[in-house]
């Protein structure tokens, strides 16, 4: 968990994303996941909050939703998402190949590359997962 309390640690955990997203695995998603709730809360800091302390999250997704099971919803198909689209650019597929290897159409494949993983239900990843023979969240789906 992180806390954002002062401008000079404000711009720390932006630079630590900065370097965070060159990086590859799931240590460093979860760390962006946590720097990025706490960087949210500081930029909007409302004024029912009496100081820094009230405002921290374990990841991103328990700042965006009060039901931790939705939270945890939400964690899982960006996982999956990501997994994917990690394959897809590890294997260096050209769009034609990655649409034949996922099932995916164009449009489709365009909007897992853009990360918007509210289009996607788990099922459906997991089923691209299964296509692709990989894992995510240490299990093979």
């Amino acid at each position: 968990m992180f806390l954002i309390s002062t401008e000079s640690e404000y711009a720390a955990a932006l630079a630590r994303i900065e370097h965070l997203m060159n990086e590859n695995g799931s240590s460093a998603l979860e760390q962006i996941d946590a720097l990025a709730a706490a960087i949210e809360c500081w930029e909007h800091l409302s004024p029912e909050f009496s100081d820094f302390n009230q405002c921290h999250f374990n990841n991103i997704f328990d700042a965006v939703t009060d039901d931790p099971a939705e939270a945890e919803a939400l964690r899982q198909r960006s996982n999956a998402l990501l997994r994917i689209r990690e394959i897809i650019l590890e294997r260096g597929w050209n769009p034609p190949t990655a649409v034949e290897k996922t099932g995916l159409t164009q449009s489709q494949l365009n909007t897992l590359l853009s990360g918007k993983v509210d289009q996607f239900k788990i099922d459906i990843l997991r089923i691209i997962i299964a296509k692709l023979d990989i894992e995510t969240d240490g299990q093979r789906c």
